[in-house]
């Protein structure tokens, strides 16, 4: 392995004492598995041990923790790296951390969960871990849990002419030796050689390391360049061996990217589910979370681990060595980027609205704890506003927004619904509450894009279901949810108000009786996409996969976000329709998304309907472009400055737009 001069990379230990009893577990308890015979002997009799924690036992795959009592099931299965989904933090009103109780002593059930649960599951000992606490040693059954590896993503997205010249650059050199007529020091014949100084922070380890490393390659090495300035000397000839990392940090999706830095080639590519999840779907409860004790230490830990997991999966599929990784871009939410650096994200959360940081920055990467090159950097992409960030700058630049000569129109459906409108003249942003239904949260049966995730719909006579990978049904992600809602409103199932019908009033308006069999009322009216015998997944547990009357109204609190926050900014640069050019739609549904559908539900105006284009993953693909060209990366930085941030709420009438908002279009134009 060639030698290095440069910091070393710290490598993160998240444990700390577990000493509250809080809701919230605050450390990683010690963790191992139960085997089955295990089970039969632990019973709500046992005792607490000597320090008053309480075992708890996550069946079937028999993790456990163990955490004081009083604590939350919900923090138990966090000790124990049991991913239970928790997108309203533990307010007891998503539903999403359901498990079944098995045995071991518990608080009765609470008035917030006999509105979620159904009498049935309340019978068969179905909890919410957010809501039931832990009295004694407990085991329970999980059924959802939040798979971190097999997340599908939209990792490809539209790419502008570029020409590579990378900030990172490498030069081999070969440097003369000291002899009595040149006695130079070491350093002086490094600068000499190079032109220039070594950076500062790197110089303590340099010194350290330079007699050993010139005099075991007889003073032939490689010096690392990031922006003209030397970060780093390698043992021998290694200017080939350079890489570097694009990261798109999403509220609910994290996609990793290395690439060949001289050829600008992508060879390997990673995703999963943001780990931060099981703190809180939104930025809204991550933030809310990080103001708890120890809350920001553990979602920037949660962060960092799951980055060096990324790492070493594309390392390992590509076959580039970690130590050749000099530079990490980052495109992420304002959120997302304060919780990476550890910086409180707190005052993103109530007016004015004020973020710590929205600059591009540059950091070592080790100490971050991300684990490439010793000397290798982090840039941060820089942020609009608080709630627009370095993700949005960086899809302007992959859709060169920043050149456009007529007005065009980028939306990035997502959690948060980042808006950006206008040309090469003038660009405005604006964030709106688009909330995670199209994420899959606060969805009865909603997901992320898991293996099994309903991604495709369509309703004729019967309903035909498209899963990811083809895997047996466990809920329903982004683009499924658009398309139910939208063949719901197509077969009648659904008004334009939002209103599900019931089975005799659909058969009144002459809907088919094979769709009005699935038309339930459970004291709520809801469409099943797979009936609960059909269900034979251990995620569902052969529950009904369906789309209820709250679930139409979270889609239509989504939709009239959007189009609602399209209509002001079209109407705060005083340009209709007409004038739009192209609409972009970004975010992680990306080709998965039909268009056709983003119209029927009135999230895209009709008469915009024949300039969208889908632009894939431009966070990533902006990131890439930082990573690769200096003109880029200055762009960005431009962008960033030039943008106005436009505040939704303060736009004379909004509330009264939003609301018009709300219903669905009466018509879609191909019908």
């Amino acid at each position: 392995m060639p030698m290095k001069l440069g910091l070393m990379p710290i490598r993160l230990m998240p444990s700390v004492p577990l000493d509250s009893p809080r809701a919230w577990c605050l450390n990683k308890p010690m963790i191992h598995r139960i085997h089955d015979e295990e089970l039969s002997k632990m019973g709500q009799n046992q005792s607490l041990d000597s320090n008053g924690m309480v075992k708890v036992v996550f069946y079937p795959e028999g993790r456990m923790s163990k955490v004081p009592k009083g604590s939350m099931l919900l923090a138990a299965a966090q000790a124990a790296d049991v991913n239970l989904e928790a997108s309203c933090n533990g307010n007891s009103t998503c539903g999403k951390c359901k498990i079944q109780w098995i045995d071991g002593a518990v608080t009765e059930v609470t008035p917030e969960e006999r509105k979620i649960l159904h009498p049935a599951e309340i019978e068969s000992g179905y909890r919410l871990a957010c809501a039931t606490q832990i009295l004694g040693d407990v085991t329970v059954r999980i059924g959802r849990e939040i798979k971190q590896t097999t997340l599908q993503i939209e990792a490809d997205g539209l790419k502008p002419d570029f020409v590579i010249d990378a900030p990172l650059q490498k030069r081999y050199l070969e440097l003369t030796p000291p002899t009595l007529d040149d006695p130079a020091t070491d350093l002086e014949r490094v600068v000499r050689a190079i032109g220039q100084p070594l950076a500062k922070g790197n110089l303590l380890m340099a010194l350290r390391n330079l007699p050993e490393l010139l005099r075991a390659v007889d003073f032939k090495v490689t010096a690392v360049f990031e922006e003209d300035q030397c970060i780093g000397i390698e043992a021998g000839d290694t200017h080939n061996e350079c890489y570097g990392i694009a990261l798109d940090i999403g509220t609910t999706t994290v996609v990793l990217t290395l690439i060949e830095i001289h050829s600008g080639v992508e060879l390997a590519t990673a995703a999963a589910a943001n780990a931060q999840g099981k703190y809180g779907q939104d930025v809204i409860s991550r933030i809310q979370f990080s103001t708890q004790a120890g809350g920001l230490k553990q979602l920037r830990e949660a962060i960092v681990q799951q980055i060096n997991e990324l790492i070493t999966i594309v390392c390992r599929k590509s076959g580039v060595k970690r130590e050749y990784l000099y530079e990490l871009v980052v495109a992420g939410n304002t959120t997302m980027t304060h919780l990476l650096l550890g910086v409180s994200p707190e005052n993103l959360a109530h007016s004015p609205y004020v973020a710590v940081f929205r600059e591009g920055i540059s950091l070592g990467a080790a100490e971050m704890g991300i684990q490439i090159s010793p000397f290798g950097l982090v840039y941060i992409i820089p942020s609009v506003a608080s709630y627009v960030g370095g993700d949005i700058v960086a899809g302007m630049l992959a859709i060169g927004l920043q050149h456009s000569a007529s007005p065009a129109l980028l939306v990035d459906i997502g959690t948060n619904g980042e808006l950006v409108f206008g040309s090469r003249d003038d660009l405005v942003a604006c964030s709106c509450a688009a909330g995670p239904a199209l994420e899959g949260m606060n969805i009865s049966c909603g997901t992320i894009a898991v293996a099994g995730a309903i991604e495709k719909v369509d309703i004729g006579p019967d309903v035909v279901l498209q899963t990811i990978d083809n895997q047996p049904g466990v809920g329903i992600c982004g683009s499924g949810i658009i398309d139910t809602v939208a063949e719901l409103l197509r077969k009648g199932i659904s008004e334009r108000s939002g209103r599900m019908r019931s089975r005799k009033d659909f058969l009144a308006i002459g809907g088919e009786d094979s769709l009005a069999e699935r038309i339930k009322d459970h004291g709520e009216l809801r469409f099943e996409l797979i009936a609960a015998e059909s269900t034979t997944t251990p995620a569902r547990e052969n529950r009904a996969i369906f789309i209820s009357q709250k679930d139409l109204r979270q889609v239509q609190l989504a939709k009239a976000a959007i189009a609602s926050a399209i209509e002001v900014l079209m109407k705060e640069k005083g340009i209709n329709a007409s004038k739009v050019a192209q609409v972009y739609v970004a975010g992680a549904f990306g080709k998965h998304l039909r268009k056709e559908n983003l119209l029927r539900t009135g999230f895209i105006p009709a008469e915009l309907g024949e300039r969208i284009v889908f632009a894939g993953n431009t966070a990533k693909t902006g990131a890439i472009l930082c990573l690769l060209s200096k003109e880029m990366r200055l762009e960005a930085e431009q962008i960033a400055k030039k943008t106005r941030y436009f505040e939704l709420s303060v736009y004379p009438g909004y509330d009264q737009l939003f609301f018009k908002a709300i219903a669905f279009p009466s018509s879609h134009p191909s019908e």
